[in-house]
Order: structure tokens, then C-alpha cells, then sequence
């Protein structure tokens, strides 16, 4: 029989495999409540040259980290911090396996099921249920450009097709398509799809976005500087990056919005913002694997096209590091 999972917005859905929910920093349990999300990190090492998967080390130190912070924290998969673009197919199924393998239960495993190609994200979408995901992370489709009723049905056909909770991705700097408000409104009505990562950088967009989307969508900052304002409007917590690297602090951050409590999430984030904006120096996932080498968690390396942060950025990393305790 289908286990209960549940939508990002807390409201009870059938999944047809086995599984605890869904999303980045969620609670485990029943039903998918609030909270802030690890990305996890695809970490290389070097072989002949050529960079090979690493063994599951970071996943292991992800969910080991969210564990002793909060019973609820998941796990995001082949994102772009992931390095999802550069990854196999047989690849993927060993980082899924790995990642589930080690969650055990104590945090859902959300998989990145992104594709240009419908019918691709249709098939990565299923093969992740089949290796025992909770949820899918589905942003729209990048280089093709397609109009919306084009974003609207590949939505809806990869969460057909994967049969899980879906938390739609809108990051129109790197997919050149924006998922407006109103478009957002016709993807909630489908039953499976019931989050949003919101990495716009246009603050009356994302206004316009959480008022649009209402209760019914749980939206979750896609960019950590921006999670104060979009929790303050009603946001649910956040996809960080910055969470592999410092999970107590962005686990504080994310619950002391949603206890209401401005004074002591300010406190956080004046304290690790020079951190999380040196992790934005270069372009994602550079600065983040950079960092985390420098603390003995991965190797920096990452797979071409991309190449190592400048050494500018290392001294700024190294200095924001040290001024956050990390």
C-alpha cells in the first residue's frame, strides 16, 4: 500500500512509493512541515584527471549535521550545487541510492528531476521514486524558452509522471524563463504540486509571488540572502546552500522567522551574512565546495565546464569563515 506523504504545505497526498516527505529542511514525519534545506553537495575527486564521484562523504556529514540540529531536515539532491548537469545517469542512481541509504528515514530525500526535455524529466522523475526519493525539486525548462502554457504542461506532466510532491524551482538567471505569479497559481492547482523554491532577485516579484500563492504553496527562499524578507511575508524556510556548510545557523535562522521571533533571526544573519555573501562571489557551486575543502568536508574540485574559484575568493572566504566561527 501507498505510504502517507505530504505536500509541502502540510495538506496529506498518496505517493505511490514508500517514503517520509518531502523537502530541504522539512520535518520528518507524517506530514511535511516548515523548515530550511541542506543542498546537497556532489563531491569530486580527482582521478587520472578526470573528476569521479566521491564516495558519499558529504551526504554522510549533511545528514549527520542536520540530524543533531533538527529531526527534520532533508536532503536536496543533484541540484545545481550538485553539479547536477555534468552527471550520468548511472551517476544519479548512485548518488540517489547513496543519499536515501543514509537518510534512513531521518530526513526525506527531495531529487533535483530537472530537464530542457520533458520526456527526460518525465523518466529522471521516476527512476528517482523507484530509488525511494520523497519529493521531486522541478524547475522550468532552460534554453528552450517555452511560453507558459509550455512551462505549465511540463510541470504538469513530470509530476504525473513521478507521482511525488513537487516543489516547483523558479531561477530565472539561470533557466532565462520566469515562473510568473500567476503562472504559479495555475501550476498550485495541480495536487502534487505544493512548494516553491523562489530564487528571483526581484523583490516586488516575490511579493507579488507569496501573495499570489497564499497558504496553499509553501514558498522557500532559493537564495539565502534573501530569506529574511521572504519568511517575514509568509515564506516557509528556505533551500540553502549555505546549509551544508553552516546548518546549525541556517536551521536558527529559518525557525526563529517561523516562531515570529525578528529579533533573534537578525542576530543570525548578522552574523554569517558576510559568509553567505562570499559564497556568492563566483558562480554556484564554486565558492560553497571551496569553502567547505577549506574545513576538511569535500574536495573543491568540479567538473568542466567550471572551473576553481579565483584566489581572491579564497582569502574572501577564508576571512568570512573565520569572522562566522565556521
Amino acid at each position: 500500500a501507498a505510504a502517507p506523504t505530504a505536500t509541502a504545505a502540510g495538506e496529506s497526498v498518496k505517493a505511490p512509493m514508500p517514503g517520509n516527505i518531502l523537502d530541504v529542511k522539512v520535518k520528518v514525519g507524517d506530514t511535511v512541515k516548515q523548515g530550511d534545506a541542506l543542498v546537497v553537495l556532489e563531491a569530486m575527486k580527482m582521478e587520472n584527471d578526470i573528476p569521479a564521484p566521491h564516495d558519499g562523504k558529504v551526504v554522510q556529514v549533511c545528514v549527520q549535521k542536520g540530524a543533531t540540529v533538527n529531526a527534520g531536515d532533508a536532503l536536496v539532491v543533484l541540484g545545481s550545487t550538485g553539479e547536477a548537469a555534468t552527471v550520468t545517469f548511472q551517476e544519479r542512481v548512485k548518488l540517489i541510492s547513496v543519499a536515501v541509504s543514509l537518510a534512513a528515514g531521518r530526513a526525506p530525500v527531495i531529487v533535483s528531476a530537472a530537464s530542457n526535455s520533458t520526456r527526460t524529466a518525465m523518466e529522471l522523475a521516476q527512476n528517482a521514486r523507484e530509488l525511494g526519493a520523497d519529493g521531486i525539486l522541478l524547475s522550468a525548462p532552460w534554453y528552450n524558452r517555452p511560453k507558459p502554457e509550455g512551462i505549465r504542461a511540463h510541470f504538469f506532466h513530470v509530476a504525473d509522471a513521478g507521482g511525488l510532491p513537487v516543489i516547483a524551482y523558479n531561477i530565472p538567471s539561470r533557466t532565462c524563463v520566469n515562473i510568473s505569479p500567476a503562472l504559479m497559481g495555475e501550476l498550485a492547482r495541480h495536487p502534487l504540486i505544493r512548494g516553491l523554491k523562489e530564487a528571483s532577485s526581484d523583490a516586488a516579484h516575490i511579493s507579488e509571488m507569496l501573495a499570489q500563492v497564499g497558504e496553499g504553496v509553501a514558498v522557500y527562499a532559493g537564495n539565502d540572502m534573501n530569506i529574511l524578507p521572504i519568511m517575514a511575508q509568509g515564506g516557509r524556510g528556505a533551500i540553502t546552500v549555505a546549509g551544508n556548510l553552516v546548518p546549525e545557523a541556517m536551521t536558527a535562522l529559518t525557525h526563529a522567522m517561523l516562531r515570529d521571533d525578528l529579533e533573534s533571526a537578525r542576530r543570525v544573519m548578522g552574523r554569517i551574512a558576510p559568509l553567505l555573501q562570499a559564497l556568492g562571489a563566483e558562480v554556484n557551486p564554486g565558492p560553497i565546495k571551496q569553502a567547505m575543502s577549506m574545513r576538511g568536508l569535500c574536495e573543491a574540485g568540479m567538473r568542466l565546464p567550471m572551473t576553481p574559484v579565483s584566489e581572491n575568493t579564497c582569502r574572501l572566504l577564508e576571512q568570512a569563515l573565520t569572522a562566522a566561527g565556521a
